[in-house]
Parts: structure tokens; C-alpha cells; sequence
């Protein structure tokens, strides 16, 4: 059965296959677990072998991006598989058998950035260290999904079923557009967007409404609606990491999350100083610190067993 259950996975099961692995999923909650337990081990032998491709090849510069979403996308499309595959298969049963589908769950590795296409077509761009939760059919009355780390999403428009992306804290309502949501849980809450309208909503139910080129920002426990006046910090679905007049302790702050490190700064001078620039994700830690160095006076040791840097 296990063959046949990674054939599932794959992609690659006729349409006679894949209803023997339904019924076979359905007949025993053991199956369901066992199903279960074999596409999260699939997703992880993608990502061993995007991380093995990624060792051995070197691309240039002006392709790196597009690459980067490509193997990642590669470790998505068995769920985008899985879904046309349900779609066609689960059509006409009963909202009962739906909802034994459940829940899938996206981790985005330190480094890298996902692209997603949901059931309903809406876009989905997930930074690194991002996790990302949805289900594989959406309901009759609404769309939900839940975020914790950056993403950003082009949601398909429908007057009848809103699109709610849910964060620890907030949750973010809209129709159909184009927006940011950066919610890492350490980090300050923050809602962008680009085109369209969004609804912010805190757990206590203090409300904002979000028009074209406006952000919301969690400061102190309370949100504030200011101007973007840059679209620069939301390229990081380019792979860029990009800062404007920030201070280097902020700086090293974001970087921790994006590249999962621990960056001590022992230097009480430099955390002050403030930095505008941009850095390609795929440059990794120590591109970042050798440019800063060059406008900086400090110097840096890293710890390969704790992947800690400590800055003199």
C-alpha cells in the first residue's frame, strides 16, 4: 500500500488509484494517521533534495531568485496536486467526509521563499522561517488561513466569500487585493497593502480599515495606520532584504529570523548607527556583514555548532 500511497502523493495515481486510496484512507482512522505520517516524511525528502541541488549548483546572480522559487515551488506541487486530486475525487460527498481532509500546514526553511496557488486561485508568497496553515477546501461561508512569520497574497476577488488570514494576535478580512501580513510573533504586528481594501481586527475587536498604500503597525499593544512610503521592504518575495534608515540592531534583528541565527552584538556603538541598503537573500550572513563593515568598525566570530555570530 505504501507504494501506492507515495504514487498518491507524487501525483502520478490514475483516477482508479487515487479512489483506492481514499476509500483506504477512509475506512480506518489508522490509515488517515498513517497517510499522514507518509506526506510529511514526501515533504521532507523534497526538501533534502532541493537543499543537495541548491550545494551543488552555483546559477548566477540574475537567476538565482527565479531558481530559489522554483525548488521550493517543487516542494509545494504535491500539495497543489493533492488538491486538484480532492477536487475531483471528494466532489458531491458530504460536508462530513470533507472536512476529514483537514488542515495542511507549510514550514518555509531559513533562506528561502515559497510560492503557493490555493484552491480558489488566490497567490500566496511566504518568507523565510514562515508557517503557513490552510485547508485543503475552502468552506461555503468563508475563507480562512493562518499565518505566523511574512507573507504576502494576491487574493482572488468574491463579493460572497471573504478571505481572513489569521495571525496570534489580529486577524486580517478582505474581499479581494493585494497585501503584507507580517506577524513572526516576536516581532511587531504589521498589515500592508498595495491594492484593494483589508479589514484589521484585533483579538480585543478594535477594527482599522486599510485603503491602497497604507500599512498598519502594532506599536506598544496598540495599532497605528501610517503611509508606505517605500514598497522596498515588501521585495522580499525577490529575494531581496532591503532597509531604509533602520538601526543596525533592527537590522540584525530581522536577519535572525530570515537566516534562523543568533546574532550577539557586543558593540554598543554600532547598534546605534543607522543603514539604508539592500542585500540578495542568497548572499547569506557574511556578505551582510562585510558590506556593513566597510562604513562600520567592528568585527564579527562565528560559532558553527551554536550558528551564533558575536559582534566586536
Amino acid at each position: 500500500m505504501e507504494k501506492l500511497l507515495l504514487k498518491y502523493i507524487g501525483g502520478h495515481a490514475s483516477d482508479e488509484e487515487r479512489r483506492k486510496v481514499l476509500e483506504w484512507i477512509e475506512a480506518d482512522p489508522t490509515h488517515k494517521k498513517e497517510y499522514e505520517s507518509l506526506q510529511k516524511a514526501y515533504v521532507v525528502s523534497v526538501w533534502e533534495d532541493i537543499e543537495e541541488e541548491k550545494a551543488s549548483a552555483a546559477p548566477r546572480k540574475n537567476k538565482m531568485i527565479r531558481l530559489s522559487w522554483l525548488r521550493a515551488a517543487a516542494a509545494i506541487l504535491l500539495v497543489s496536486l493533492l488538491w486538484n486530486v480532492r477536487s475531483l475525487i471528494w466532489k458531491g460527498k458530504s460536508a462530513l467526509e470533507e472536512e476529514k481532509i483537514g488542515m495542511q500546514t507549510v514550514h518555509v526553511p531559513a533562506g528561502q521563499r515559497v510560492e503557493l496557488i490555493l484552491q480558489d486561485g488566490t497567490k500566496v508568497w511566504l518568507n523565510a522561517n514562515s508557517t503557513f496553515r490552510f485547508p485543503s477546501r475552502f468552506d461555503a461561508e468563508k475563507r480562512e488561513v493562518y499565518l505566523n512569520g511574512e507573507g504576502r497574497l494576491n487574493v482572488v476577488h468574491n463579493d460572497h466569500l471573504p478571505f481572513i488570514v489569521k495571525t496570534e494576535n489580529y486577524s486580517v478580512k478582505v474581499l479581494g487585493t493585494d497585501f503584507n501580513v507580517k506577524a513572526y510573533g516576536i516581532d511587531n504586528f504589521e498589515t500592508a497593502l498595495m491594492s484593494g481594501r483589508v479589514e484589521v481586527e484585533s483579538t480585543k475587536g478594535k477594527k482599522f480599515m486599510l485603503y491602497p498604500n497604507q500599512k498598519v503597525v502594532e506599536e506598544h499593544g496598540n495599532l497605528k495606520v501610517y503611509t508606505i512610503g517605500s514598497m522596498d521592504p515588501y521585495r522580499w518575495r525577490e529575494g531581496l532584504l532591503c532597509f531604509e534608515n533602520e538601526s543596525v540592531e533592527s537590522l540584525f534583528q530581522k536577519v535572525e529570523i530570515y537566516y534562523q541565527i543568533k546574532i550577539t552584538n557586543k558593540n554598543k556603538k554600532l547598534a546605534s548607527r543607522r543603514y539604508t541598503g539592500k542585500f540578495w537573500m542568497d548572499d547569506g550572513v557574511e556578505h551582510m556583514l562585510r558590506v556593513l563593515q566597510l562604513n562600520n568598525d567592528f568585527t564579527y566570530v562565528r560559532n558553527f555548532e551554536t550558528n551564533e555570530y558575536v559582534i566586536h
